[in-house]
């Protein structure tokens, strides 16, 4: 009896889960995803946020350039 109730149980779900294709629709494309936001960035002062140009803000830092990475195999 609790196979039973088991299989009727697995069938129902899959039959429940194979009637949403979402993933079939080119219209949805939010599903379990957060919400877009705004990219903000903190200005020193009025007239710098005026300007726009972040770049020669004090607070930041550029991340482009050469990196070097010390790889290890083993940390001992």
């Amino acid at each position: 009896m609790r196979k039973f109730l088991l299989s009727v149980c697995v069938c129902l779900s899959m039959t429940a889960f194979a009637t949403r294709k979402e993933w079939q629709d080119p219209q949805v494309n939010a599903i379990n995803r957060v919400p877009m936001r705004a990219a903000y960035f903190a200005y020193p002062s009025v007239e710098a946020a005026q300007q726009g140009c972040r770049e020669n803000a004090s607070n930041f830092l550029s991340l482009n350039g050469l990196w070097k990475f010390n790889w290890v195999k083993n940390e001992t």
